[in-house]
């Protein structure tokens, strides 16, 4: 057992996976990772010319944390709030207003007693190429036939953000869409 934790790619994987859970809770800037990064392997490569290629203990440290940081990245990069195109960081979106835009349904979910529920994908706001989920509720007597997956709509409608639970320690329902629609 002892020789398998002496193994390098275990290390690194240990590192890679804790980065990776880490990267769910810190939440770091992507540009701010870029930096720490490059940082990390500047001094990496400066160490190494330095010592002449010979072994240093500060070799492993910085590979683990370098390790650690890619493990972060890939949960960072991939989540798709931290793109420049995703449709909440335009400013009409921020206000409440009534914005145009273009979706695509992906995912029909499960119809409360007024509602269909779909899961559907901004393409455009106002002539501007987005990205990013939402969730759509349409009411049951305003559609005679449901909506299909890759059904494409054209809305004017204002985008409205869910609340926080109003009663302490109940479900978070906000916090769960944040969770699945990050993806």
């Amino acid at each position: 057992m002892k020789q398998f934790l002496k193994f390098v790619p275990v290390q690194l994987t240990f590192f890679l996976i804790i980065g990776i859970l880490s990267g769910k809770y810190i939440d770091f800037q992507p540009t701010h990772l870029l930096l720490i990064f490059i940082f990390l392997t500047l001094v990496l490569l400066l160490l190494f010319v330095r010592e002449n290629s010979q072994f240093n203990p500060s070799f492993s440290v910085l590979v683990f944390l370098i390790s650690f940081f890619l493990g972060i990245s890939s949960i960072i990069y991939k989540n798709q709030l931290n793109r420049q195109q995703h449709y909440s960081n335009y400013s009409e979106f921020t206000t409440n207003k009534t914005i145009s835009g273009f979706i695509e349904i992906q995912k029909i979910l499960k119809p409360t007693a007024y509602y269909t529920k779909y899961e559907a994908v901004v393409t455009q706001l106002n002539n501007k190429k987005t990205v990013g989920k939402i969730l759509v509720n349409i009411q049951k007597d305003s559609i005679e036939t449901p909506l299909q997956v890759g059904d494409n709509l054209v809305v004017k409608t204002p985008f409205l953000t869910f609340k926080g639970p109003l009663n302490p320690y109940g479900f978070n329902y906000k916090k769960y869409l944040k969770n699945v629609f990050v993806s």
